[in-house]
């Protein structure tokens, strides 16, 4: 009899655990209650407000954040509706509509949109993605999705997840980071620990612009605030800032701390007006040190400086930040090729206008940075500003390796075109008989697209860790050719 209540007791413990589960689904029938997938609620905000669903799962389709009265002539209230974040919550996309366990769906065979196109006029591909920023049309909303603090609670702390989503169509105004997604905290918050904290997995921002930076995702932490991110396959396509970071843009100001990570991302055809094509990380007497790791910046492109990624660095060091200061990105296992910059920085940008000489810069490791250009100035690095604390370790640099470069790799690397998949978005393989394979130890487990390293001696530099299979091919095809 005990056993058998102890049992019951322990199966109420663990029920009262499990989190609770509110479904969407935009072309659902039934109640609208969320307590089903027949009876799903249509509307995604009503999931995210409801204090009762822990985790909302949502089927594929799209999902605009408000119908305007007359979308010839949208409101300005209308335009900044958004998809708000109000309370910690994991939202699941890619499900079908039958699924009864959050690992059975597939995002990428079942695509759920939050789109920006309120009017209803932009130009579209079949899943609904409003596919490069150059095809917004008319009025979208300004922010996609957006955090609204407020609460005794972060909603963008560690316990909100964002997976499985394409947030596409924002178009910010006024000056406004984050077209897709911001996460924009006050100076002051009413509860304590981190604030843009928040994990994403198999996130696609695509087709987004900002008046300001970020034109997919905007996190800017204030005065003496903690931010850390966790970002992992999360890509940023096609959309643009008018100032910094086309895809992402993270800033740190005023004694506050930006940390988190970023792998196995891709950052293809963003676009930034002054800097950071595709990143951009600033510290203004503040600590911005993310990890990136496993990722490949294709493609994006910059009227200033940093076609691939830009650091800036300014202001005094701040408060309770020692002479650490500084915008200083750690970057393992990254490709950074086919990025050009108008003035300079290619690849990547480092500035320096700090007052303490010794703000830091940033690590670069087992990076395969080549192939990149510049209408004026470097292809590769450009230092503005110098000197800044930064070392290149074994890594391959078209041109010349910079200051504190320890074991470079020389040689070409022999990059194959760019391939795409909806399972790990873009990369470039390594040549078998290019610099980069086998030229280094290892230190992850696997690269980019999942793949084990090594598949040699010793692990590839880069992104990706060319396979046996592809090796194999490669012989293959050279000895029909010679043959």
């Amino acid at each position: 009899m005990f056993t058998r209540l102890m049992l019951a007791v322990l199966a109420w413990l663990l029920s009262s655990l499990a989190f609770a589960v509110c479904y969407v689904d935009v072309d659902a029938g039934g109640a609208n209650g969320g307590t089903s997938w027949a009876d799903a609620y249509v509307d995604l905000q009503s999931a995210m407000t409801n204090a009762d669903c822990d985790e909302v799962w949502i089927a594929e389709g799209v999902y605009k954040p408000v119908v305007p009265a007359d979308a010839q002539n949208v409101t300005p209230a209308e335009r900044a509706t958004s998809f708000e974040l109000v309370r910690p919550v994991r939202l699941y996309g890619g499900f079908s509509g039958d699924e009864t366990d959050v690992d059975q769906r597939d995002p990428a065979a079942h695509v759920t949109v939050l789109s920006g196109d309120i009017d209803d006029n932009d130009t579209v591909d079949s899943r609904g993605v409003t596919a490069h920023f150059s095809d917004i049309v008319g009025s979208n909303t300004t922010h996609v999705l957006r955090a609204v603090f407020g609460g005794v609670a972060s909603p963008a702390g560690p316990d909100t997840l964002i997976d499985g989503l394409t947030v596409t169509a924002g178009t910010t105004v006024n000056f406004q980071p984050g077209g897709g997604f911001q996460c924009y905290p006050p100076s002051v918050v009413l509860f304590a620990g981190p604030v843009c904290s928040f994990r994403m997995s198999r996130v696609i921002f695509q087709g987004n612009r900002s008046s300001d930076a970020g034109g997919g995702l905007a996190v800017v932490v204030l005065t003496s605030g903690v931010a850390n991110p966790d970002l992992v396959n999360v890509r940023f396509i096609g959309n643009r800032a008018v100032s910094s970071g086309g895809g992402l843009f993270l800033r740190a100001s005023s004694g506050s701390v930006l940390t988190g990570s970023i792998s196995r991302a891709t950052f293809r055809g963003n676009e930034a007006g002054d800097e950071g094509g595709g990143l951009s990380l600033r510290a203004s007497g503040a600590f911005a040190a993310p990890e990136i790791t496993n990722t490949t910046f294709f493609g994006n492109s910059t009227s200033g400086f940093g076609g691939a990624i830009a650091t800036y660095v300014s202001g005094e060091t701040g408060g309770t930040i020692p002479e650490t200061s500084g915008a200083e990105p750690y970057l393992t296992n990254v490709t950074v090729s086919g990025n050009h910059a108008e003035s300079g920085g290619g690849a990547i940008s480092i500035q320096n206008f700090n007052s303490e000489t010794l703000a830091r810069g940033g690590v670069f490791n087992r990076m395969i940075i080549w192939g990149n250009t510049a209408t004026s100035g470097p292809a590769g690095f450009q230092f503005r500003n110098d000197p800044l604390r930064m070392t290149v370790t074994n890594s391959v640099v078209q041109g010349s390796c910079p200051n504190n470069c320890y074991e470079a790799v020389s040689g070409d690397p022999m990059l194959g075109p760019p391939q795409s998949s909806p399972a790990f978005g873009t990369v470039l393989l390594p040549g078998a008989n290019g610099a980069a394979v086998d030229a280094a130890s290892c230190i992850f487990a696997n690269d980019q697209r999942g793949q084990p390293r090594p598949s040699g001696v010793s692990c590839d530099l880069g992104a990706v860790e060319l396979t046996p299979q592809e090796l194999q091919e490669v012989f293959k095809d050279r000895f029909q050719a010679e043959g």
